[in-house]
Formats: structure tokens, sequence, C-alpha cells
């Protein structure tokens, strides 16, 4: 109502600048209700425009008049006390009437709770408040290059799969069964020893992550040397869970073909395979797999010393509520299943959450 009014005011203030015909009701009249007023008016319509129109000019005349008259003598134009009665004929009241509701604004409200609360920035872990997107940040720095690696090393171990089976294609006699030519297990193998050392690289930085975070125990910084064998032994299972998760996928792909025999449909099968992998899906698989090696060097860390930790939600611009629920569990013993029954993030496929230990006066 508040902008109804003041634009009634400034239509009312401003009618002498209108040379034309009134214009449409830019307060959202109908064109019905136009309409009932121009047949229960008929000819007078325009006789009242013209009225208008004459007494607008001549207020329009009287008011420059005055600010010249202003301006030479020094002093503020007068303002007029009010529109003319012509004009305010023009500005109908508008009357909600009992009962009725104001005009709807296109600004709604946000709506309490749900996926739209925003994340909050502090984080408390027991005693300690820290910042999260400064927590998150620094875990980002950690594994941005040995994440790129990742990426790399299997799209070029992709590569190499996908032109070798090509040329076993090419060379194939006609009629052989070309089941044969694809091997999950070699390139389940492959595609293992292509990621283990970028993984545990990031397993590495994980342990690093939490020695950094925990701060100096029983006086010595750092709390002992990481442990070159649980970092061999994780990043060897989470390879070759990597390497058949990919091949498995690409089998699939290749099913049909594979058993059809015809070697045509089968190159055309294996070109897609590769591509929707290097192209829309190696990125996120990576980034599931460097959260899990991230999160498994973070409990190396912890275990030793019985440092508390925490599960901080991190999934982009999506919110999972299952996240939410670990998060709120708040700190837990290392190895201990959060909510979801997960000891450490990843929670699901693009969960990019954090595993982050208590500081030196939360522990156990």
């Amino acid at each position: 109502m508040a902008e109804i009014d003041s634009d009634a005011s400034e239509a009312g203030g401003a009618v002498a600048e209108r040379a034309e015909p009134a214009t449409a009701d830019p307060f959202g009249a109908s064109a019905a209700g136009e309409a009932a007023g121009e047949e229960a008016e008929g000819g007078t319509a325009g006789k009242t425009a013209s009225v208008v129109d004459t007494s607008g000019a001549a207020i329009v005349d009287e008011l420059f008049a005055r600010i010249r008259e202003s301006s030479a003598g020094g002093g503020s134009p007068p303002v007029p006390a009010g529109p003319p009665p012509e004009a305010a004929d023009l500005v109908p009241a508008i009357d909600l009437g009992a009962g009725e509701e104001p005009p709807a604004s296109d600004t709604q409200p946000a709506p309490a709770g749900g996926d739209t609360d925003p994340v909050p920035e502090s984080l408390r872990l027991g005693d300690t408040t820290v910042d999260r997107h400064q927590l998150l940040r620094r875990r980002d720095e950690r594994v941005k290059a040995p994440l790129a690696e990742l990426v790399h090393v299997l799209k070029r171990a992709m590569r190499v799969e996908q032109n070798e089976l090509m040329v076993r294609l090419r060379e194939a006699s006609p009629g052989r069964d070309t089941s044969a030519l694809f091997s999950l297990t070699d390139e389940a193998r492959h595609l293992a020893e292509a990621a283990g050392p970028a993984l545990a690289s990031v397993w590495r930085e994980g342990e690093a992550f939490a020695r950094e975070a925990m701060g100096p125990v029983d006086g010595t910084p750092g709390a002992g040397a990481p442990d070159d064998a649980a970092c061999r032994a994780a990043a060897e299972s989470l390879a070759a869970g990597l390497g058949k998760e990919i091949a498995d996928s690409i089998e699939s792909r290749l099913g049909e073909s594979l058993r059809d025999g015809d070697a045509e449909s089968l190159r055309l099968a294996v070109s897609a395979a590769y591509r929707d992998w290097k192209t829309e899906r190696i990125e996120e698989t990576a980034g599931d797999y460097v959260t899990n090696a991230f999160a498994l060097g973070t409990l190396e860390a912890v275990r030793s010393s019985g440092t508390l930790v925490s599960w901080v939600v991190d999934d982009g611009t999506s919110r999972c509520s299952d996240c939410d629920d670990n998060e709120l569990a708040g700190l837990l013993g290392p190895g201990e299943a959060f909510p979801t029954g997960q000891a450490h993030p990843p929670a699901h496929g693009g969960c990019r959450c954090l595993l982050a230990p208590a500081g030196g006066r939360n522990r156990s």
C-alpha cells in the first residue's frame, strides 16, 4: 500500500506533464474494468481528457514562470498546494475492502529449515570453535595436486586400455568370440596400478592435516612418524576398489556388444564407454576416493593419541540431511560409526565432507 499511495501522489502532482491522453493504469487495473468505465461514460471520456490536457498545459506554464521568477530572485520556487480537482479525479482511491488480502509481494520469505538453511561458518569441536571454511580450504589446498594427478593418470591409463582393445578388435579374425577380447581383471589391475601412488599421497596429506590440527601431543610436535605400512595398505585397497569400479562399469557398457560378437558394434561401444568415463565421470569418482583416502590418513594420525574426531559437512551447493546428522553427532572416538553407519567420509557419491580432529583440550 505504501508503494501505491506514493505512486498515486506522484501521478497527481505530475499530471501537468501529461500532454497526451492518460495511459493504462500502472497498478494493474483489469481490461474489463476499463471497458466498463468507458461504456458508462460514453462520449464524455474524450471531453474530460481534453479539459484535463488544457488545464495541465496552463499549470505547466504557470509553474515554469514561477521557477524562472524564483531563480532570478534567488529564492526557492513555491510548492503547489496540491493537484487541481480534475487531476485528483484521475487517480481513484484503491479500497481493498473488508476481508480482502493486500497484493502479494513478488519476494517470498525463505522457508524455515530444510535445504535452504545456510551451513554455519563456525564449528564447535568440543571446547574449541573453528572456522569451517578455513578448515575446508586447508584440506582443499592439500588435496589439489594429488587429485589432479589421479585424474591425469587414470585418463592416461584408460586411453592406453582403449587403444589396446581397439587393436585387438582390428586384428581379430572374423567369427572370433569377441567376449574374450576384454579382460575385466587386467583392466582393473592396470587402473589400480596407475591410481595407487596418487592415493598414497592423499593419505599422507590427510595424516599431516590431522597432526597439524592436533598440535603438540605430550610435548612432541607431530606425535610420531607417518606409518608407511598403513599408508601403503590403504592406498592399495582404495586403488583396487577404484580400478574395479571403472572396469565393471566399462564391461557393463560393452556387455551386449561383447555377446553379439559384432566387431563394428563393439568398436562403437568401446569408444562411447571410455569417452563417458574420461569426460563425464572420472573427476567425481576420483574425488570420492580422494575424500576416502584423506579421511583414512586422518584416522591413522588420531588413533595413537586417542584424539576425538568430528564430521564436518561439505556437500558443495547441495545439502545432505544424513551428513548434517553426522555433524550433529559431535565428537566421537576414532573409528566409531556416525549416524549413517560410516566411521569417516564419504557418506555417498559426491560427498566431500571432512573428518576433523579436535584440539588438544578435547582429547578423551
